[in-house]
């Protein structure tokens, strides 16, 4: 296989312990509406938000938009829950200003709650002294994003913040192709990791090198298993115990195998 010199994350559930963040970031987030639209005693409301956005008894569903969406997904998920329930905000945009103000106060308030998937500074540095060029490719918003690397001490690790405020969103491929941009490679020298099948089809659709799948977020084997080239428990597992990168590992004939 072609030499990988860079390499894209996603943020949560890859980089960032889902669960702890975003579920209290989401009920926090939806309690907020339900008092901005004066519906705070409403139970079934709160329960078909939540769903909207694949939350559902504090489990994140891996195919919800909370997993992989935007916060213009999350807007329009719960502006159709409130049509739905006979609510209306006040317009879609004043909304989606709503939803991006209150995520962004939401997780400076809940930022003790972010944990790291992984030694991340062991990891980040360790790719770092190798060469390789690191990047983020999130569903997030910026400030939001910049709020997780600097509570976790590792912002400037990352090159590259892509972000769904910014670029177009995953699995669209403009994020990848931009950090092949910046860093003046191909995109089959950039590695792809993430939790979902969105991050997965956004590596294959870019022609990225390789994409490869962890199973500290959302996703169990069998959602990422159809398309990831590798999966692995967690990004600690991209450096092997004998030093090695786990692509260095693989050989282009096994790649071109779980292709077929």
């Amino acid at each position: 296989m072609n030499k990988i010199k860079g390499i894209l994350f996603d943020k949560d559930g890859t980089l960032i312990d889902f669960h702890s963040i975003w579920v209290p970031v989401a009920l926090d987030l939806v309690d907020q509406l339900l008092v901005k639209v004066a519906a705070d005693k409403n139970d079934d409301l709160k329960r078909d938000l939540l769903k909207s956005i694949g939350v559902e008894e504090e489990l994140i569903s891996a195919d919800g938009i909370l997993a992989s969406g935007t916060t213009r997904d999350i807007t329009h998920a719960f502006e159709a829950i409130l049509q739905k329930h006979g609510f209306v905000f006040r317009s879609s945009q004043s909304l989606y200003e709503w939803t991006t103000e209150r995520l962004l106060a939401s997780t400076r308030n809940h930022v003790e709650n972010i944990q790291p998937a992984a030694d991340l500074k062991s990891l980040l540095q360790g790719l770092t002294d190798r060469g390789v060029a690191i990047g983020i490719a999130t569903a997030d918003d910026y400030e939001t994003t910049k709020i997780c690397l600097e509570k976790l001490q590792v912002e400037q690790y990352f090159g590259f913040i892509g972000t769904s405020d910014r670029y177009e969103k995953k699995p669209n491929p403009f994020m990848l192709e931009a950090f092949c941009s910046q860093f003046q490679l191909m995109p089959e020298e950039v590695v792809m990791v993430g939790d979902t099948i969105v991050d997965i089809l956004f590596a294959k659709n870019a022609a990225a090198g390789l994409a490869i799948g962890v199973l500290s977020g959302a996703s169990k084997k069998e959602h990422l298993e159809p398309e990831a080239d590798m999966i692995l428990p967690s990004v600690r597992d991209l450096i092997t115990v004998d030093g090695r990168l786990v692509w260095d590992t693989l050989t282009s004939e096994s790649i071109s195998v779980k292709n077929s």
